[in-house]
């Protein structure tokens, strides 16, 4: 039969297990992970944040890119097909959105097609093949970011994007295709970049001086490059007056093939809305020469440049070359940008970088140029022309400028997932908290409850053991009142022998006392057995009464550490050192003993000796049954052996143990010891 602790332990078991049970209702993509392994990735998604260009959006005037016919139709047929200046090997095709600023969202992504493929071909009779398909199953909806599509390496003379499918945009609702710029990357070189761009049709009307097709390869993006590492760097500043020249010299150090220069304008405006215009600082032409000499006799031109439109312009302006070996790299104007409303040197050039690259590495970095010092000039941050930086920090690779962002877009995209599942796992570790807190309370209650149902358990075997000691009392009483009566009769009938008279009288007076003591003393052990303190006392005195004939004495070391002991260990170690006296004196014909105690904050350890016969044979080395089951109250270790000078010598070691039953209850062993105190014969 099942009793009500085992029950209520049960009960505490399974609401242990339930607390402690992953619930199976978290966000389903994380369900299987631990709360450790959802706030490591949460983690590792703001680290990686943190390392990843920005979402910094340019302002003022440019162009927007390329925008298609609108049409009522989701699937109208719209394309664009970019014709590639020689074959190459494409692995990575990047598209920029056209973005658009909502009333209520903030910027998006205009236009850009919900579902297309990517066909490539490598000849004009080529109908070509679908290398890559993206569609709703991909989201890649929203964004702003832009949209990095890897592919196998793949031999192309051109590339198509042919959507199935149209977005709506956000002014009209209508369908239509938009594209702000297509990179088209064979290793780290966007080989689409002033290539040949044919669209299935153009957008008219408003605003089509800045939305035509060769905007969608001249590397002009909606984006700043923000990146994350790296300090910001002040641009570079020249100004002077008019008729005078600026030129600028790089020495690359060694001569080295150069393939690309990009050259980045300047953010010479912080502030919103701009100060100046976005072509400030930039001059109408710029010539950009190469030579092996240092003074450039024979100089090579690599870059010619004319402003256009503003819609021309944008904050980096790349050009691919043939390549040439130079170690000289010269930069000059015939005439800088006029400053409006400018009194004093009212010409300037003002850029943030230039990189003269060779086979992907920028080699102008950290060469400070060489500008001459003519009086009406005035330089500023010359060596920042050259030192790798922008307006805001290290200047990155186009193609891992475009990943990065691409990256933060997907972890932004992610992250709100994973904070969604850990704010679920907070809120079921605070709902199990509330539950483990319960089952707490319900745990001490139970607890209380039990401590309450011992005491009462104890109270009844104290009370049964008082019946039974009043029950023994009663027979011994009636057992020695009945003789007294049966002595006095005899007494009555012997009084003319007074010899026989004085010998009644002194057995009736003896027994009188031995009654009297008896009640006395179990009367004591029954009231002081849960706060039994005078273990000395009455060692003393059981020796005095037992063995007073004998010569004996009595040794006490440490009696302070005795307060230590539960009042049960001092109780039953008294009742074992009765029993060895009481087996002194019957057994051993002895007639000197001696007790030696030593308390210590440990153990009680407890030496009786006599100069009696000794053992018998049969139980050499082994103490009286007796004994023993005292020693085994005590659960202490108990050892006797003969001495040399003759006699007997008995240890008992008592550890120190607190037994639930020294605190208020009796031992069910004790009760024994308790039950023969009655029974015990005063020699």
């Amino acid at each position: 039969m099942v009793n009500a602790p085992t029950v209520f332990l049960m009960t505490l078991l399974l609401a242990f297990q339930g607390v402690f049970a992953e619930t199976g209702n978290g966000v389903s993509e994380y369900e299987g992970q631990t709360l450790e392994q959802i706030e490591f990735k949460l983690e590792q998604i703001d680290r990686e944040l943190d390392g990843l260009a920005r979402f910094t959006l340019r302002s003022g005037l440019g162009n927007i890119g390329w925008i298609s016919k609108r049409d009522h139709r989701p699937n109208n047929k719209q394309w664009v097909e970019i014709t590639l200046a020689q074959e190459a090997e494409i692995d990575r095709i990047v598209l920029a959105p056209v973005i658009w600023n909502d009333a209520m969202k903030g910027p998006q992504a205009d236009a850009l097609p919900e579902a297309f493929d990517i066909i490539v071909g490598t000849g004009a009779e080529d109908e070509g093949r679908v290398i890559a398909s993206l569609g709703a199953e991909d989201e890649f909806l929203p964004r702003i970011a832009p949209l990095v599509i890897r592919i196998p390496p793949t031999k192309a003379t051109w590339v198509r994007i042919q959507p199935s499918r149209l977005s709506a945009d956000a002014r009209t609702g209508n369908y239509q295709f938009s594209l702000s710029e297509i990179m088209v990357f064979s290793g780290e070189r966007n080989v689409a970049l002033g290539c040949q761009v044919r669209v299935s049709s153009n957008i008219g009307g408003w605003g089509a001086a800045g939305i035509y097709k060769e905007a969608l390869v001249d590397g002009f993006t909606p984006y700043l490059m923000d990146a994350s590492t790296g300090e910001d760097s002040n641009a570079f500043k020249v100004f002077f007056n008019e008729g005078q020249r600026f030129s600028a010299v790089i020495d690359l150090g060694e001569e080295v093939p150069v393939d690309e220069i990009r050259l980045h304008t300047a953010d010479a405006s912080e502030y919103v809305p701009q100060l100046v215009p976005g072509d400030f600082g930039l001059p109408a032409d710029l010539l950009i020469e190469g030579a092996n000499l240092p003074n450039f006799s024979d100089a090579t031109p690599l870059v010619a440049y004319q402003k256009g439109s503003l819609y021309q312009l944008g904050p980096i302006l790349s050009w691919y070359l043939p390549e040439t070996s130079c170690r000289y790299i010269r930069l000059s104007a015939p005439e800088g940008y006029e400053i409006p409303e400018s009194d004093m040197q009212p010409f300037c050039v003002i850029l943030a970088e230039i990189e003269v690259v060779s086979k992907g590495r920028n080699v102008a970095k950290g060469k400070a140029p060489k500008i001459p010092r003519k009086p009406g000039i005035a330089l500023l941050f010359p060596s920042e022309l050259t030192d790798g930086r922008n307006h805001f920090g290290d200047i990155l690779s186009t193609s891992e400028w475009m990943d990065q962002l691409a990256r933060r877009h997907d972890l932004e995209a992610e992250r709100p997932g994973v904070a969604a599942a850990l704010q679920l796992r907070y809120e079921q570790q605070k709902a199990k908290l509330i539950r483990i807190s319960w089952i707490a309370a319900i745990f001490g209650a139970g607890i209380i409850f039990t401590m309450m149902i011992g005491r009462m358990l104890r109270m009844r075997a104290i009370e049964k053991l008082r019946e039974r000691l009043a029950a023994d009392m009663h027979d011994e009483l009636g057992a020695n009142i009945h003789t007294i009566g049966l002595l006095s009769d005899s007494a009555n009938a012997s009084r003319e022998s007074e010899e026989e008279w004085e010998m009644l009288h002194r057995r009736i007076r003896a027994l009188t006392e031995q009654t009297g003591r008896a009640v006395r003393r179990c009367s004591k052990v029954v009231d002081d057995a849960a706060n039994y303190t005078d273990l000395i006392e009455d060692m003393k005195r059981t020796a005095r009464r037992i063995t007073g004939q004998f010569e004996h004495s009595i040794s006490i070391e440490g009696e302070e550490y005795l307060g230590r002991f539960s009042s049960q260990t001092l109780l039953d170690t008294y009742l074992f050192y009765k029993e060895c006296l009481v087996n002194i004196y019957r057994h051993s014909h002895a007639t000197r003993f001696q007790t030696h105690m030593i308390a210590a904050q440990k153990e009680i350890i407890l030496t009786v000796s006599d100069n009696g016969q000794g053992l018998p044979e049969g139980l050499a080395g082994d103490a009286p049954p007796s004994l023993k089951r005292r020693a085994r109250l005590l659960r202490g270790k108990l050892s006797i052996e003969k001495r040399e000078e003759g006699g007997t010598r008995l240890v008992l070691k008592v550890r120190n143990r607190k037994w639930w039953q020294g605190k208020g209850g009796i031992s069910s062993e004790s009760k024994v010891a308790f039950g023969s105190l009655s029974q015990t014969e005063t020699p």
